[in-house]
């Protein structure tokens, strides 16, 4: 058979997803070729696969990930040892469900068995990185809100938009790393690009949220962020001070405090943290942070 008919074949086990017949048609040494770049990391499959073990590893993942609706030969050249493919995909991710289509260009050079020694894809990877990244702010909130620390750096690492509200609970996922009291992701997403400044529902910041119930050195972190430390909430007045001492979080108080925190500034009930702290701390507690 010659290196053409082999190539068609070889192209039509693949429409047909005959994984025996894919894996016969290369050499034991074969390369694999999918170029893998900053903007389509997301794309778990891509890089570069050295052997058969490998190059049915990233067959397994892009099963797994990708729903193949239409594959089709659209033109094949070769000439002797060397064929050139363009090839149209239609998928759909299987998380997201989000449609794409895609045409490559593929480059493949034959032994003198007919086994491919070398594969190389070159392809736009838009509209496949879109159908990946469909679900990438949902996802990065949930990992947030959960403290999955390495998921959070993945999704910011994919482009994820840390200062992106859910839709459910109207937070952002620094505002839910917070709560969660998650140093770690709390700092991942500072790095990240997250905006402390950046407001929810009812006006409070992250630090506002912090101060509930939070470390004191998460209330450091954002601080050294560029956190505003006394900060009104539109809808009561309330400053991350106001907030911290009706928590009872008093070394999330003294930490505003010594960063500058001002104790005598009004609610929209008129009452400063001090009022709050005398009627809701323990005196020493008082005396200690308001000396």
């Amino acid at each position: 058979m010659d290196n053409r008919s082999i190539v068609d074949n070889w192209y039509g086990a693949i429409g047909r997803g005959d994984l025996d017949e894919i894996m016969a048609g290369l050499s034991p040494s074969v390369v694999l070729e999918l170029p893998e770049d900053q903007w389509n990391a997301v794309i778990p499959y891509l890089g570069t696969h050295v052997g058969l073990n490998e190059v049915a590893e990233a067959f397994r993942i892009r099963a797994e990930t990708t729903e193949v609706l239409d594959y089709g030969l659209r033109g094949l050249f070769v000439d002797g040892d060397t064929a050139l493919a363009v090839v149209y995909t239609k998928g759909r991710h299987t998380r997201t469900k989000v449609l794409f289509e895609i045409e490559d260009m593929h480059k493949l050079v034959l032994d003198a068995q007919g086994k491919i020694t070398h594969w190389k894809v070159y392809f736009d990877p838009n509209t496949e990185v879109n159908a990946f990244n469909a679900d990438r702010e949902q996802r990065l909130y949930a990992a947030a809100a959960r403290g999955d620390g390495a998921e959070v750096r993945d999704l910011l690492r994919f482009g994820g938009d840390p200062n992106r509200h859910d839709v459910g609970s109207g937070l952002t996922p620094l505002m839910a790393a917070v709560a969660l009291g998650a140093d770690t992701v709390v700092r991942t997403l500072l790095t990240g690009g997250a905006d402390v400044l950046v407001t929810e529902r009812s006006g409070q910041t992250a630090l506002h949220k912090a101060v509930e119930n939070g470390s004191a050195d998460i209330v450091r972190a954002l601080v050294r962020a560029g956190s505003i430390v006394d900060a009104p909430v539109a809808t009561t007045g309330q400053t991350p001070l106001h907030v911290a001492v009706r928590h009872g979080n008093a070394e999330a108080a003294r930490v505003l405090l010594e960063s500058g925190a001002r104790a005598d500034l009004v609610d929209h009930l008129g009452r400063t943290p001090l009022d709050l702290a005398r009627d809701l701390l323990p005196v020493e507690v008082v005396a200690a942070l308001f000396a």
